[in-house]
């Protein structure tokens, strides 16, 4: 026989990316879903008004808060999290079946929910965390970003305080000082963990027919 990629079968793995706002983890996944057609991003559901930007099951799917309420109650959910008075919530059968065909998913989320996520689905779970260069460039960039009033930056920036600490749980560090550069780690990190050996489902029946083989060999 003669083993090639295709060989494999292949489990996907949650991609954990997660940092203050202003850092630009949303940019850098999004760079990744535009490049690689194998990583899909994780839609959540949110409680909040879509901004002007934005689209409903594109960007995530918006709901009233008593249809979230709702949802929790029926366990909808893989994890869930308030951040600013706003709830997001992972939906639970979604995920599954994307890691089932072999597809990668990308998840933005904040650091709760990146830290409930590697409890409850560790061999799943990569996380990286992207620190920004300055807070004075974070600063920069929240204000560039737009739809958020400058109380609302200043709590961002406030909330920053809880979250930096937060770095040393995840596996990657990643500082987003230049877009392309940052990105392109990130897409090394996939490109590593895709090799991962607990990633093919299918690795002890490979190992099996190259035994049997040596054996007719020999």
């Amino acid at each position: 026989m003669t083993l090639n990629p295709t060989s494999f079968q292949r489990r996907g793995f949650i991609l954990v990316i997660s940092s203050p706002s202003g850092a630009g983890k949303t940019t850098i996944a999004q760079q990744i879903l535009e490049r690689d057609f194998n990583v899909q991003r994780s839609i959540s559901i949110t409680d909040r008004p879509a901004r002007p930007n934005e689209r409903d099951g594109i960007d995530y799917f918006f709901v009233t808060p008593e249809k979230f309420s709702t949802l929790l109650e029926e366990g909808a959910f893989l994890e869930h999290t308030e951040n600013h008075g706003i709830r997001y919530g992972t939906p639970k059968a979604a995920v599954e079946e994307t890691l089932k065909v072999g597809k990668d998913l990308i998840f933005v989320i904040d650091v709760k929910g990146g830290r409930f996520l590697r409890e409850s689905m560790r061999e799943d779970v990569v996380s990286v965390f992207i620190l920004p260069p300055s807070v004075q460039e974070q600063k920069h960039r929240l204000e560039l970003r737009g739809g958020d009033s400058a109380k609302m930056i200043t709590t961002r920036l406030t909330t920053a305080r809880s979250e930096f600490p937060c770095a040393p749980e995840y596996d990657y560090i990643v500082i987003n000082d230049d877009l392309d550069q940052a990105t392109s780690k990130v897409e090394a990190i996939i490109r590593a963990e895709r090799q991962r050996s607990i990633r093919f489902t299918n690795l002890p029946h490979l190992i099996t027919l190259l035994e049997d083989e040596l054996k007719d060999i020999l």
